[in-house]
Parts: structure tokens; sequence; C-alpha cells
């Protein structure tokens, strides 16, 4: 069967041989791997990596990395309490919205609400989660002192009383002396309250 006069392709084996598979899939392969270095090298070049200059070998011809000694241990937490914060979580974002609890609250709620479920733990109901909950109030507390750190959230949500600092200090004969100590917070917060009134 003669090719078509219409068809301007050129069938003869030079044509088939320009435009083989496998030919074409080494163009290909090689742009894909001109572009993921590419694209590597811009992304790595936003980050660095932390040293501690400290060395763990993990035996003859194994990996070697930084020692974990000053590293927190995310992976002691327990599983189950975990997962019961995770449902407590759940309810939250269907009663409320999904991370609503991150934009802030006074502190003194939480302590609260926190105490409120300890309370009732204690007491040996069972209508809720107690200790999910008091686990979420810890949370929410640790986590807006972080926020209030870094600039995120506003040090007003700090409501808790400023309680002077008492340092206890060891005498000669074995007697615990205490002397207030008053720290940069604690007299920004008590400046404030005398402003106030």
């Amino acid at each position: 069967m003669s090719p078509d006069p219409c068809c301007k392709h050129d069938w003869s084996p030079k044509s088939k041989q320009k435009d083989s598979p496998t030919t074409h899939k080494t163009s290909l392969t090689g742009m894909a791997a001109t572009t993921s270095k590419s694209h590597l090298e811009k992304t790595m070049s936003k980050y660095g990596m932390v040293d501690n200059g400290k060395r763990q070998s993990f035996g003859a011809n194994r990996a070697i990395r930084d020692t974990a000694d000053d590293k927190p241990r995310p992976d002691l937490i327990s599983p189950f309490a975990e997962e019961r914060q995770g449902h407590w979580l759940r309810m939250g974002a269907a009663k409320y919205a999904e991370r609503n609890w991150e934009r802030g609250m006074p502190f003194s709620r939480c302590v609260a609400s926190l105490k409120r479920h300890l309370m009732k733990f204690q007491q040996g109901l069972q209508d809720e989660d107690h200790l999910a909950a008091i686990m979420f109030n810890a949370m929410a507390l640790i986590h807006y002192e972080e926020m209030i750190e870094r600039g995120v959230l506003p040090a007003e949500l700090n409501d808790m009383p400023a309680y002077r600092v008492i340092k206890r200090v060891k005498k000669a004969h074995g007697m615990k002396a205490r002397r207030p100590v008053t720290t940069q917070k604690t007299q920004g917060r008590k400046d404030a309250i005398s402003h106030k009134s």
C-alpha cells in the first residue's frame, strides 16, 4: 500500500529513527532532571541545617547523625492521650469552628475551665472526657504564651494576677529565708496595674 500523497509526514526509516520513543524519552528525562535540580537548588537555598556539633554513630557501616540529648521528645507522648485530645478538638471544631481556639482567649478562662474539669474528674463524673478537657486548656495556655512571645497574640490575654516571685535563700544554719524578687515581667504588670488605679 502506497503512502497517501496528501500526508506530509515522511515515513522513511530516517524519520522513524529521528522520532523514536527512546530518543524522545531521553530528552524528556534530561529536561526533568535539569528542572528538578534547579527547583531543588532554589528550595534548599532558603534553609539551613542546625548542627549541635555532636555526632552519634549507629554502628559499623551504619548512619551517623546529630545526638538528640537536648531535643524535645514528642515521640514519648502517649498516643492514647493524643487520640482523646484529637476527639475533643474534633467536637470543638464542630461546635465552634476549626482552630477557633487559636484566636486566643483570656488566660483566666482557660484556668477556670481546667479547674472545673479537674474538679469534675475528681468527683468521678463521666459526662464528658474531663481529662481531655484539662489537657486542652493546658495546651491552649502553652500555645498562647508562645504566640504572645512571638507577637502573634496580644499580651493582654495574660490576665492572671501578677504575684511577686519569692526566691528562697539558704542560710548557714539550714533555715530558708524568703526574699521577694521583682522580675521584668512582674514589674511591668505591676506598673500597668498602678497606672490603671
